[in-house]
């Protein structure tokens, strides 16, 4: 699984609440960030539990999963704009092995 916080151009900052804020980040180059899915590091959240936030402006969020990790609410489509705590599917299978 993937996500990729998008900011919009008026956007003061990109939270998450395991690094606290992680962006702007200083320069032009595009920071990457890679997260250890085992040991005591693992990042898990509750179903519904906050995961950050985009300071002062709304912005995009993309989601990524693998072939046949999730199956879709019904209806949605490019165009469907999402409200707070509304879901986008279910996972079919564990996202770590």
């Amino acid at each position: 699984m993937a996500v990729v916080l998008v900011g919009a151009i008026f956007v003061g900052s990109i939270e998450t609440i395991w690094a606290g804020e992680i962006t702007p980040p200083g320069g032009k180059a595009i920071k990457v960030t890679t997260y250890d899915v085992t040991g005591d590091n693992v990042i898990q959240l509750e179903r519904g539990e906050e995961m950050g936030r985009f300071n002062m402006g709304g912005s995009t969020v993309i989601v990524l999963f693998g072939p046949d990790c999730v199956k879709w609410e019904e209806g949605l489509s490019p165009e469907t704009r999402m409200q707070f705590g509304q879901p986008l599917g279910h996972v079919l299978r564990p996202l770590v092995r």
